[in-house]
Formats: C-alpha cells, structure tokens, sequence
C-alpha cells in the first residue's frame, strides 16, 4: 500500500503529467471552441451567465453538447490539484534553496489566478445591456452601485468611421466614488467591478443629439486573487532569469589527448 502511494505521488508532482494535462484542456478547448462557433444557441449566452451558474442553469439541458466545457473544468481542476502538490513538494524538498524560488512563486501565481476564477464563477454577478446617456447616471440594483457617464470621446476615421469611444465613468458605492475610463480591450476596474464598453449611438433628442453608450457590467470578486497572480507570475519569471544568468557556467570539457602523444 505504501508503494502504491509512493508510486501516486511522484506521479503526481512529476513534470510531464502536468504537460500531458495542460495538452489535453488545449485539445478538448479546441475542439469546443468549433463545437461553440457552430452551435450558437447553445454556447452564445455562456459570457452572460457567471461560468458555475452557466453550468447549472443551461449546462445540463445542453448534454451531450455542453460535455467538452465539464471536462475542461475538471481538467482544470486536474491541473491545478497537480500545481499545488508540486508546489508543496518544492516546499518539502527545496526548502532550503532560493535558486528554484522562480519556480514555486509561478505555481503560486497560478494557483492564485485559478481561485480568482472560481470565486469568480460561484459568487459574480453580470448585469449586461447597461444603457446610459452622457451625462447620465444609473442605478444598478443587482450590484448596489450607481454609475454615472461623466463624458464620451470619440476617435474617427478619416471617413467619420467611429474607431474608438473612451467614455469616463463613476462608479459610486456606499457613499463613495471612483472615476476612470472604459474603451475597447480596457474595461474600468473598481475593485470587484468591471465595466466592459459594448458599444455606443447617437440619439436625437428635443435638445439635440445625445451619445448613449451600452455597457456590460460584472460584479468579480475574484479579481484581487487575478491581478496578485500575475505579479507572482511576472516576479517569478524575473527570478527565475536572474538566476539562471548567475548560475556558474559549466567550464567546457577537456581536450582528449591521444595515445600517439605520450
């Protein structure tokens, strides 16, 4: 029985099971992605549900179809139970080293940006379609915050082709406020809050045209374990480099001496 447990936990801890891990979620996430794009219906509403929710409400009803996205979360449960036992063998065995110190802060910050999502996928809220004129403010319920469009700019083409909108928002909550600016592949992160541009128009009014932007909205609790995570991550790769540059260079091998010579 001893063996047996021997055997289980240097599996376990070992590189390549890892590997071998991390190239199973690539292929079944693959697959599913093309799965995803040709079933719509099923796999259009995933963004607007938190993931945990996802898989209870719609899921289930979608088997055989939905069987790709729980086998990646349980590879990804896999993966993350293999990072962690990896990260206490570090700490059994290598103790007393500070060269492999790299390694275990990665494990680490993986660990951490995992939690981030699953907090996120049980506790978070999304609230999506939010519409608000410049100039406006909302109340959003679901979240207890307010928001409010303090001002929009837009970037055109040439053509008049609107390219970007940078809107200024205020998120207000519990009498307080944080200001910044949402745009494209940059959302406004209040502590847990997200707001994700989707979007804006123009609305004519008796007072003349009014910019109304769409927002999405996500209340990610999880967010503080992410953003820690990938300063693990960056700090560990730093070390991990500093360190291999430090290492003494094996001195190269001795020329041989022939026979003939002596």
């Amino acid at each position: 029985m001893l063996n047996i447990l021997r055997s289980f936990w240097r599996l376990a801890v070992h590189p390549v099971t890892f590997v071998v891990l991390c190239l199973l979620w690539c292929l079944d996430l693959g697959l599913g992605s093309l799965l995803a794009y040709e079933r719509p219906d099923i796999f259009g509403s995933m963004d607007a549900y938190p993931f945990a929710l996802w898989l209870r409400e719609i899921g289930r009803r979608a088997l055989p179809w939905s069987a790709w996205v729980y086998l990646l979360a349980a590879l990804t449960w896999a993966m993350t139970a293999s990072l962690a036992l990896c990260t206490v063998n570090w700490f059994w065995r290598r103790r007393r080293s500070l060269r492999g110190l790299g390694e275990v802060l990665v494990h680490l910050g993986f660990l951490l940006v995992f939690g981030g999502f699953v907090v996120e996928a049980t506790l978070g809220t999304r609230v999506h379609g939010v519409q608000i004129p410049e100039g406006g403010q909302i109340a959003i319920r679901q979240l207890g915050i307010t928001l409010r469009l303090e001002r929009v700019e837009l970037t055109r083409s040439p053509e008049g082709e609107v390219l970007d909108t940078v809107s200024t928002l205020a998120v207000g909550e519990g009498g307080s406020s944080l200001t910044g600016t949402s745009r494209l592949n940059h959302p406004l992160i209040a502590g847990a809050t997200v707001v994700y541009p989707r979007g804006s128009q123009e609305v004519a009014t008796r007072r003349g045209p009014v910019i109304v932007c769409r927002y999405d909205v996500h209340r990610d609790p999880g967010a503080r374990f992410v953003l820690a995570g990938a300063v693990l991550l960056f700090a560990g790769t730093i070390w991990a480099f500093v360190t291999y540059l430090a290492a003494p260079r094996l001195a190269p091998p001795a020329p041989t001496v022939s026979s003939s010579a002596t």
